[in-house]
């Protein structure tokens, strides 16, 4: 599986601090940095569970090389798919090169954004780089507006669930009878659950 790169994190969270306090029932401020921190963990960790990107992020994938015939690249962590910024490839004399726009269409409406050939067209013929000599730059994720607008009240009662499991749960230690380990809780049946009702196919 390709793993993306963050390139330009999102400036916010689908769940803000005060919403967080409020489902924990907490009345004071000692630990906020701390609560924010779990937030993003929590949103970072239901990204890589899903597939899906939840805020406005830049990222980009490597690959060794274009695929073959007319296979379309179907982008990891593209759900939702805003735009492709640029199709870059590199030969084997270091030289990047950046591949026209017209030479491809981006498929913004499938569950998984992916990037095809325009018709007529054919991936570059070129000697690559040995590593990474194709590089895609992307921006997935709802646009960066107020998180009370977020469109899925279910995936950020998965984000309350997740932040409220790191706060319960700090310790990296192994599951006891009385307490669980992060891990631990986020295998739990009942929040397994939730999370996978959000899962994308993936890209390889």
């Amino acid at each position: 599986m390709i793993t993306p790169k963050v390139i330009t994190a999102p400036t916010i969270e689908p769940v803000v601090l005060s919403e967080v306090k409020e489902h924990l029932r907490i009345d004071h401020s000692d630990e906020d940095t701390k609560l924010d921190i779990f937030i993003t963990a929590a949103r970072q960790h239901f990204e890589q569970r899903t597939g899906r990107t939840l805020h406005q992020t830049t990222l980009e994938i490597a690959m060794n090389r274009f695929p073959s015939a007319s296979c379309a690249i179907r982008l990891p962590r593209a759900a939702p798919l805003q735009s492709v910024t640029s199709v870059k490839y590199i030969d084997s004399g270091g030289t990047e090169n950046t591949w026209a726009s017209s030479n491809y269409i981006v498929d913004t409406y499938e569950d998984v954004g992916q990037v095809a050939l325009a018709y007529g067209a054919s991936w570059p013929s070129y000697t690559p780089y040995p590593l990474n000599s194709v590089r895609i730059r992307y921006v997935a994720g709802i646009l960066n507006a107020s998180p009370q607008t977020y469109p899925e009240e279910g995936i950020r009662q998965c984000i309350f669930l997740l932040v409220g499991g790191m706060y319960e749960n700090r310790e990296s230690m192994m599951p006891t009878a009385d307490r669980l380990s992060m891990s631990a809780f986020a295998e739990n049946p009942a929040l397994k659950t939730m999370i996978d009702q959000w899962v994308v196919a993936r890209a390889y």
